[in-house]
């Protein structure tokens, strides 16, 4: 599916927007809630955060596309402008999102009750959105200068 398309600059860009205000409004209504959320609501926030970061990381960190639709960050960018050689390293916590979201989200497994009980479960909202906004700040500024 999709491999036979060849999206417009704008869809392209109306999609990655859709990633990052998604985000930013799921850590704005966790940082801003009030405490009567119930268990499902906090869910629905932390479901959507772990969704969204990864889709984000893998945007930001993927080297190659696993599957031919995959849209990865060099894909904005000429192809003279190298984006892992302008990006920083994935930091440690980032790689810890990634696997958080990969075993509690994305697949049932047994990597979910190990998180669990080494009481590597919760998510750092307000952290996620930092180190991942860093990187979009940078992805941004690179997508501009590319373009003068």
């Amino acid at each position: 599916m999709g491999n036979n398309i060849i999206p417009t600059q704008k869809e392209l860009n109306e999609n990655l927007k859709y990633e990052i205000d998604m985000l930013k409004n799921t850590c704005r209504v966790w940082m801003n809630r009030e405490n009567n959320l119930n268990q499902f609501g906090i869910n629905c926030l932390v479901e959507s955060l772990a969704l969204h970061a990864r889709v984000l990381i893998f945007f930001f960190y993927g080297n190659k596309k696993k599957y031919p639709d995959d849209i990865i960050a060099q894909d904005f960018l000429l192809e003279n402008i190298k984006w892992t050689e302008i990006r920083p390293e994935m930091s440690d916590f980032l790689k810890e999102i990634k696997l958080k979201a990969d075993k509690q989200l994305a697949h049932l497994c047994l990597g979910r009750i190990e998180l669990a009980r080494e009481d590597r479960h919760s998510w750092n909202f307000q952290k996620v959105y930092q180190e991942l906004y860093e990187i979009i700040e940078l992805f941004y500024k690179t997508l501009k200068e590319s373009k003068k």
